[in-house]
């Protein structure tokens, strides 16, 4: 028999269809964005502040339109089409299990936090056996007090009664034979009432049940007063093919009761409280029927069904459906001798239709649509859903809505209505006429206008040297003043002596698409008359800073240097000798000939603004960590050969600007298609065939004419070639001399002793990046 599950549905709030439908709030950056495309960039910031203003502006009347947008669609959504194939490639038991979360909590080792309570009064009809410890209590006339326990034949010894026989009686029976023994040796007070006897447990024994068809079948030793649920939670309930409905407990070979978990889990019926007995058997068969109930009910799952049973009693134990179900018919899904069978059931048939093992039983949610409402949008107090009413008019909505806004056009509005077609009518009215009565219609639409949405919206741009450089909304009195108040005010360095007003040019009352510029000097104390006149609408303000104001900023000095470290810059034309000079220099163990200053790329690129808006530099850090090589990418390099003082004199530095001294290396690294690559001491005046001589000679494969040597500060020098002549170059210590050689992939990328050679100067770049880290800190 073919097995599946089918998809549950849910309902939406018919909020969320018109908010998919409608245009997203950042749809004006990208009309902003795609209109300064090409343009100038003072020209595009302005624009995309502006789009920012009149985005914030419109934000009301974009939700008031997307409201009213939502009720001309419709709200509709339709229901979606049942998938067939997925049936049919899923199982049955993927769905929950009903009763199954009843065991949820009982976990491998059997904890299941379920187990007796042993500090309950015993249970009269409780029957003592073997291994019980009884507690007997005489007070009154006489008094003491005893524990003794339950031999294996089943009987105690007490004092001056000797030996009584308690094994099989209950607690009720066994206190009338104690106390009739322990009349008739001293205790004869009993007899008369003057004295009174209780009997208790004080331990109760352990008996030894078996469960069989459970999660963890097996033995399970539970105390005496466990009962049948007990043993159930201990052995983590039925198994996933177990019944939840017929449920045995067999003792001496016969069935004497047989439990339906379901009453407890629908009706809280207690079920399963029979106490055990040393010997007794468990029996969890493999359930016979089980159906799906999926959709909208509001405990969906398998449920197992006995003989007899209809679709409304398995209703009850799924609780019913949800609040947001179509109730009125469901969809059943069975399997039929080739294929899956669909049958559309009246709710009025569920008391009599007859399920059948792998049904499938769907409650389908309500459309997605609302009835009886209509909307009203624009310049109300309060615009948006109101329920509708046979006979119902705009003006009652107008009421409903507490009336028009200050602003509204008293004289237009517009009723937006679905007809049976399924095309839209508009129709004009006045909302502000009390003797026009237009009668709505469920799902009707209105809109009044505002005097706002037939005018455009004036701004003025404050830029330069302001903490929040923006576009503002005009107003009428606006001065250079305000504007710079609402910018946040001036930053340190602001030139006040050459601020520029840029004012659209205006011909026959339409602006001319050109600026007029002018200058003006403006008062700190904001008292100047050029600072207070009004301005115009569509001005760009802009306020430069000083440049001498700027701070000149500061270099750092890494590596093997005499005092590393950072070090201000007395100007902005300081040459790297001077710096150098105040620094005192390489250190005796720095290579002077081969350093290396590193400068932050140009600010305007991709990789450096991203530098520039990252504020938190350990993530920067972080990045470089990752990959040293990214250190290196985000800086341009300057070779500096210190020992050239007129080099160092015409090399001027700027802010951000780190010099590296790398430590003095004696050595040349030989790498790539040489027989021994090795590390040689340095010789002086030494070309590369001479290392390459030392490292065994070439080869078969050597390219020697395509051998380059790569110096400490990144520079590279190749072999220059003449009539099958190579002259190599010269090589310092520090270097790296690499041979390529005849790879066969070398067309498809570097050869293999290209990628060798490149990973040992990878080392040298990793040093340099780790020591920018320091910086970046």
């Amino acid at each position: 028999m073919a097995m599946f599950v089918i998809l549950v549905f849910s309902l939406n709030a018919s909020g969320q269809e018109f908010l998919r439908k409608n245009l997203a709030t950042s749809a004006l950056e990208r009309m902003a964005a795609q209109q300064t495309q090409g343009s100038d960039p003072m020209q595009a910031l302005n624009q995309a502040n502006q789009a920012s203003q009149m985005q914030s502006s419109l934000r009301p009347l974009l939700q008031q339109i997307r409201n009213l947008k939502d009720s001309i669609n419709g709200g509709k959504d339709s229901l979606t089409a049942l998938d067939l194939p997925y049936l049919r490639e899923r199982i049955f038991t993927d769905t929950l299990i009903y009763g199954s979360e009843l065991f949820a909590f009982a976990d491998l080792a059997g904890n299941s936090g379920f187990a007796p309570n042993l500090q309950l009064p015993t249970p009269i009809n409780y029957t003592i056996g073997p291994g019980d410890k009884l507690a007997i209590s005489i007070f009154g006339f006489q008094e003491a007090n005893h524990q003794v326990s339950v031999n294996r034949n089943g009987r105690i010894t007490l004092p001056y009664a000797g030996v009584i026989a308690v094994g099989g009686l209950s607690i009720e029976a066994a206190k009338a034979r104690i106390k009739q023994g322990l009349a008739k040796s001293g205790y004869a007070s009993l007899n008369n009432g003057k004295s009174n006897l209780e009997l208790t447990l004080a331990e109760v024994r352990s008996v030894q049940v078996t469960v069989l068809g459970a999660k963890r079948p097996g033995a399970y030793q539970l105390p005496a007063v466990a009962t049948v649920m007990h043993a159930l939670y201990q052995s983590g309930g039925p198994a996933n093919k177990g019944s939840y409905r017929e449920v045995a407990l067999i003792r001496d070979g016969k069935t004497i009761q047989t439990m339906d978990l379901y009453d407890f889990l629908t009706h809280g019926k207690p079920v399963g409280d029979i106490t055990i007995k040393d010997g007794d058997v468990i029996h969890i068969p493999t359930y016979g029927h089980r159906i799906n109930l999926s959709g909208q009910f509001k405990k969906p799952g398998l449920f197992e069904v006995l003989d007899g049973e209809s679709l409304e009693d398995m209703m009850t134990h799924a609780g019913g459906f949800k609040e947001a179900a179509y109730t009125k018919k469901l969809s059943l899904l069975r399997t039929g001798d080739e294929a899956i069978d669909m049958v559309t059931i009246a709710m009025a048939d569920a008391s009599t239709l007859v399920l059948k093992g792998g049904d499938v039983v769907i409650a389908a949610p309500l459309l997605k649509e609302t009835n009886h409402r209509v909307v009203i949008a624009g310049a109300v107090k309060r615009p948006g859903y109101y329920g509708w009413l046979s006979g119902m008019r705009a003006s009652d909505l107008l009421l409903l809505a507490d009336g028009l806004q200050a602003d509204a056009v008293s004289s237009k509005a517009v009723l937006f209505r679905h007809l049976k077609d399924g095309s839209m009518s508009y129709q004009d009215f006045q909302p502000g006429n009390p003797d026009q009565h237009l009668e709505l219609m469920d799902n009707d639409s209105v809109f009044v206008a505002a005097w706002t949405d037939f005018s455009s919206k004036d701004s003025v741009s404050i830029a330069g040297a302001v903490n929040s450089p923006s576009t503002l909304p005009y107003g009428k009195g606006m001065t250079i003043h305000d504007a710079i108040l609402l910018g946040g005010g001036l930053l340190e360095g602001a030139d006040l002596s050459q601020v520029e007003v840029s004012t659209p040019a205006i011909s026959n009352g339409r602006r001319t698409g050109l600026q007029l510029i002018r200058h003006v000097a403006l008062d700190p104390g904001m008292a100047s008359d050029a600072g207070n006149a009004p301005i115009q609408p569509g001005s760009i303000i802009s306020i430069p800073f000083d440049p001498l104001s700027i701070p000149t900023g500061h270099i750092r000095i890494t590596g093997a240097a005499q005092s590393p470290g950072s070090y201000a810059l007395q100007s902005r034309m300081e040459s790297l000798a001077s710096v150098l000079g105040r620094s005192g220099g390489s250190a005796p163990w720095g290579d002077r000939k081969y350093s290396v200053l590193f400068r932050f790329s140009d600010l305007t690129t991709a990789v450096n603004e991203q530098v520039k808006q990252r504020t938190d530099s350990s993530l920067l850090t972080n990045d470089i960590m990752r990959d040293p090589s990214t250190a290196l990418d985000l800086f341009d390099t300057l070779a500096v050969d210190m020992s050239d003082l007129k080099a160092l004199e015409g090399t001027y530095v700027k802010h951000g600007d780190i010099l590296h001294i790398p430590d003095f290396n004696p050595y040349v690294s030989v790498q790539g298609a040489v027989l021994n690559k090795n590390t040689i001491i340095a010789k002086p005046n030494r070309r590369a065939g001479y290392y390459i001589h030392g490292a065994g000679g070439l080869t078969d494969n050597a390219l020697p004419g395509r051998t380059y040597v790569v110096y400490p500060n990144g520079k590279a020098a190749s072999t220059r070639n003449f009539l099958g002549l190579h002259r190599y170059p010269l090589v310092s210590p520090g270097c790296t001399v690499v041979v390529p050689s005849k790879d066969p992939l070398q067309g498809k990328g570097w050869s293999a002793s290209e990628w060798s050679a490149f990973t040992g100067i990878l080392t040298a770049v990793s040093t340099v990046s780790l020591t920018i880290l320091t910086f970046l800190r």
